[in-house]
């Protein structure tokens, strides 16, 4: 819409299909912006909406057979069962840009521009913007108003870094003759009449859930869960770590390890001498020492 003698502003709708950059699934999403031109400057803001969901694109299952594991963690025996879930997330936002074009000749105009971009989405794992540049030149046949288009952008987000692309472009406009819209190469008429500029390719973002879960292992023998884990030497010292690099006293790690817990006697150290002690319900006492 005209707004003056060199200005005017106008609206544009759009709708995509594409297949996204995680994923090979398809997704849809619309878009809607501004816009704003004089014979020599334009801006355009548009923001894109997408209308597909959240998919899962990597899971494994921590209850499936085979993701258990076992460690020992401070003196603990823990079952360990490892899961995650991957999921491309269509990320909504905004993009943006303003540009000036300047005649070259009787048929040609230099078009140089500057924008940004910033998509988002409250489930994803990180924001996807960054920052581009571009310069485009078109020669026109006046009699036609066909428009050949070269020109080349470079980009920087935070995703990929920073690259280049070059496009070059062809436009024959139906029933065109000398004087019609798009015929000049400069002018408001001439701004009003080009291409919508916008992204269309909408970005996918992802989410990554850890979903594994540990507990305490369960003795099958008894259903108890087990005690202490503690490792005893003929060298150990009382109120050590009782792990395999410090080892305590078999006292000391009978006392410590508890009900159902387990003692590991280690023969590295020579015999383990104890004046007696009583092992705990449903103790355990393996090792390989000399004598006990």
């Amino acid at each position: 819409f005209r707004v003056g003698e060199d200005a005017a502003i106008g609206v544009n709708a759009g709708a995509d299909f594409y297949r996204s950059d995680i994923g090979s699934r398809d997704q849809a999403a619309v878009s809607m912006g501004l816009e704003g031109f004089t014979s020599v400057f334009d801006a355009r803001v548009n923001y894109r909406l997408p209308l597909s969901k959240t998919r899962t694109i990597g899971y494994i299952d921590p209850a499936a057979s085979g993701s258990a594991a076992l460690v020992l963690e401070n003196n603990r025996l823990i079952e360990r069962h490892s899961g995650f879930r991957l999921e491309a997330v269509p990320l909504q936002g905004f993009n943006g840009e303003a540009g000036v074009r300047l005649p070259v000749g009787g048929n040609a105009s230099i078009r140089g521009s500057v924008g940004g971009f910033d998509y988002w989405d409250k489930d994803a794992d990180q924001n996807y913007r960054g920052i581009r540049g571009g310069l485009e030149m078109d020669i026109e046949d006046r009699d036609s108003g066909a428009r050949f288009t070269f020109g080349g952008t470079v980009e920087h987000d935070n995703r990929f870094g920073t690259d280049a692309r070059a496009t070059v472009r062809l436009s024959v406009p139906f029933g065109g003759r000398s004087g019609d819209r798009g015929a000049a190469p400069t002018g408001l008429d001439r701004q009003m009449g080009d291409r919508v500029r916008r992204d269309y390719v909408a970005r996918s973002g992802s989410r990554y859930r850890d979903l594994t879960t540990s507990r305490f292992a369960v003795d099958a023998r008894t259903g108890n869960e087990f005690g202490g884990f503690y490792y005893a030497s003929g060298t150990g010292v009382a109120g050590a770590a009782g792990t395999l690099a410090t080892p305590t006293t078999i006292n000391d790690a009978v006392t410590r390890a508890g009900a159902n817990g387990v003692v590991v006697a280690l023969g590295s150290g020579g015999n383990i001498t104890t004046a007696g002690v009583t092992l705990a319900t449903n103790q355990y006492l393996l090792g390989g020492a000399g004598a006990v």
